[in-house]
């Protein structure tokens, strides 16, 4: 049976649904990966996110709608990963701790970089390390 995972960041227009769709592609045929965002001020997800899944080819993986986390009956996955240390917080106020995983972008997010494409590439690394590589692999297998 396959497990439902709720990755969430603060506004679902990035980040999350880059997770989302780079999950669904290393690991999607054993996990159901869900996105969504704690605060959702914006109708319309970026362009950057736009740019990153065409040129990977995963353009139809991901819903482009908005989701806030008030959307999802949060006790219906069996993890949830958070993004940042803000998402990852009010998580904790409606549930328990070790049912939440913190990958923490903010580093990405940090950082200035000279060019759209090393924007994407940062990111993508990033992702693909989590995913693949690091420890929430591990995590994920395990559980």
């Amino acid at each position: 049976m396959k497990k439902n995972i709720l990755i969430v960041c603060d506004n679902n227009t990035l980040y999350s649904k880059l997770a989302e769709a780079y999950f669904k592609k290393y690991a999607g045929h054993w996990k159901n990966i869900f996105s969504a965002g704690i605060n959702i001020d914006s109708v319309l997800v970026s362009e950057t996110l736009k740019v990153i899944l065409a040129e990977d080819n995963l353009e139809s993986t991901i819903d482009y709608t908005l989701k806030s986390v008030k959307e999802y009956n949060l006790n219906s996955f069996d993890y949830i990963i958070a993004l940042t240390e803000q998402s990852f917080n009010d998580l904790k106020k409606e549930l328990p701790e070790d049912r939440i995983i913190l990958v923490n972008i903010e580093t990405i997010r940090g950082q200035k970089m000279n060019s759209l494409e090393s924007i994407n590439d940062k990111i993508k690394l990033e992702l693909f390390e989590f995913v693949k590589k690091g420890p929430i692999k591990r995590w994920l297998e395990l559980n």
